[in-house]
């Protein structure tokens, strides 16, 4: 519906705070989400590829991120866009595993 928020992304600039990954060359995605009503419509789609744009015009070479194995259809944008699963960097806490994914920016995506 128009004039309502249709989804966010928070964008990590490098290392620091906000990071889950310790990569100095890389840039980070954190907390994609898309409102129910507009699932489905390309916006979660449309905002990793502003985060991989931002990341790349930085000149980072990885994108990184982490997500829930309950979280399949942003798995499945992540995949369509050459992200690969990256277990070395998974994170394991008492309440949730996150499932580490990264993007190569000097790959085409």
């Amino acid at each position: 519906p128009a004039g309502q928020l249709a989804g966010g992304v928070t964008y990590v600039p490098g290392p620091g705070p906000y990071a889950e990954f310790d990569d100095p060359d890389g840039a980070g995605m954190r907390m994609l989400a898309v409102a129910p009503a507009h699932r489905g419509r390309g916006v979660g789609t449309s905002l990793v590829r502003a985060c991989i744009e931002r990341a790349g015009a930085a000149g980072r070479r990885h994108l990184w991120l982490h997500t829930t194995a309950d979280m399949a259809a942003a798995q499945r944008i992540y995949a369509r866009l050459g992200f690969r699963r990256a277990p070395e960097a998974d994170r394991h806490y008492p309440e949730v595993d996150l499932l580490a994914y990264v993007l190569d920016l000097a790959a085409p995506h």
